[in-house]
């Protein structure tokens, strides 16, 4: 799911196999389910909905996920406080293992190549909650 707006970073299916081609992972030319043989499953959704909050933890509740990865933007100026935070609350309402990344920023996978240059990982560990919840490798 996806916000739409000035700025916003999208990209069609056909982008999106492009993108899988450049990187090697998939023959040039290949048919529509050379993606689902990655073991993707890439779909848009749209939900009419005025609670995007709501929207998305709806969605979640059909369609578990290992992690969740959200653009979120920063409110900025003395008005802040009358902005609506939506990433927030989706991360500590679906009690799951969520990224995020600022809005509009590049992120540390090459639309390029596909590689990656994270370098450094903050992991922050309490008593509360239980730590195996802060952390727990996806695909481990």
């Amino acid at each position: 799911m996806s916000r739409r707006g000035p700025g916003a970073i999208g990209m069609t299916f056909q982008a999106f196999r492009d993108t899988l081609e450049r990187w090697g992972l998939i023959p040039k030319g290949s048919p529509k389910s050379a993606v689902g043989q990655l073991g993707i499953k890439a779909a848009k959704v749209l939900r009419l909905s005025k609670d995007p909050v709501r929207a998305c933890l709806g969605f979640l509740e059909e369609n578990p996920t290992n992690l969740i990865v959200l653009a979120v933007r920063q409110h900025e100026g003395r008005m802040r406080w009358l902005e609506k935070s939506v990433g927030g609350p989706i991360a500590r309402r679906a009690g799951q293992m969520t990224l995020f990344t600022p809005h509009g920023v590049e992120g540390f996978v090459s639309r390029q190549d596909g590689s990656i240059s994270l370098q450094n990982i903050l992991i922050p560990v309490t008593i509360k909650p239980a730590r195996n919840r802060a952390w727990k490798p996806p695909y481990v």
